[in-house]
């Protein structure tokens, strides 16, 4: 009796993983502290794009974060998605970027076609558009994400010479930056601007800025010795810090309670970001020595 053998072959075959593994960049995030970011996202165009497979680098603001939002701000972003998509396109560089690649005054595109961010070192530490990136380079299938400590708002959208010209109590400083022919100067990048108001320049002795204006050298010296050639946030300020001005002198930080001054004058607005820089407003005018 002839016996048949039968041989059974069991094939496995994998169950279909969910996309990415649930790793892309919102997955990551959200599991690290950004869940507010991963619920307003929910049915925008961005969380369409950033589930999808590529290479993307998401600046993703903490839960905390979010309080420091104006309320209106907040609720606006609550109820409409499209300002969802406006604001956190502009968290997004469309490429893989590690912190490797972050220097002082670097720049990176982001999604939103108007918007760059920038990155600065103070000491040790990296910020994106002066807020404090407090955790980086959390990997995922398509990019890589880099927590924040709050939402990057408001963020730039004029240069130093355009918020200048469109700042009434910044008027008399616009002023002095024409009559010393340095608008063009200020199209560059990057600078700090500690921007004396209206009410600073009229602290100043009677005649002496009329005086001046008919001295373009001297105009020149010290528009320069408000001008530091980097972009210098508030947060990198330090008690007795040097700063070299554009004109290579000298201005000297204190801080004390809390406030910050330099050479006697007291910052009144703090990081005021623009495209090319950042200013700090002042209540004095800064004389250059000599």
């Amino acid at each position: 009796m002839r016996m048949e053998r039968f041989i059974i072959v069991l094939l496995l075959i994998p169950h279909a993983t969910s996309n990415s593994e649930q790793n892309t960049v919102i997955d990551v995030a959200s599991r690290n502290g950004a869940t507010t970011l991963g619920r307003l996202l929910n049915g925008t165009t961005l969380e369409k794009r950033l589930l999808n497979d590529g290479n993307f680098t998401l600046f993703a603001p903490v839960d905390d974060g979010f309080s420091w939002l104006p309320p209106s701000v907040l609720d606006t972003l609550n109820k409409n998605k499209t300002f969802v998509d406006y604001v956190f396109t502009s968290h997004v560089i469309p490429d893989r970027v590690g912190s490797d690649n972050f220097t002082n005054d670097v720049i990176f595109p982001s999604l939103n076609s108007v918007i760059k961010i920038r990155i600065n070192i103070i000491e040790s530490k990296a910020t994106a558009d002066g807020v404090d990136i407090t955790v980086t380079d959390l990997p995922a299938s398509n990019g890589v994400v880099h927590m924040l400590q709050r939402v990057m708002y408001p963020f730039p959208t004029q240069s130093i010479l355009e918020y200048l010209t469109t700042t009434q109590t910044l008027s008399l400083l616009v002023d002095v930056i024409r009559h010393a022919n340095l608008t063009e100067y200020f199209k560059g990048e990057p600078f700090t601007l500690f921007a004396p108001t209206n009410e600073a320049f009229a602290k100043l002795p009677d005649g002496f800025l009329q005086k001046l204006m008919s001295n373009k050298t001297g105009l020149i010296d010290l528009v320069e010795y408000h001008v530091l050639t980097e972009t210098l946030f508030s947060e990198g300020l330090y008690d007795n810090e040097r700063l070299i001005t554009a004109n290579n002198k000298q201005l000297i930080v204190t801080v004390m309670e809390g406030n910050v001054v330099i050479n006697g004058a007291l910052l009144k607005v703090f990081d005021v970001i623009l495209t090319n820089g950042v200013i700090q407003i002042i209540d004095r005018v800064l004389l250059p020595p000599n």
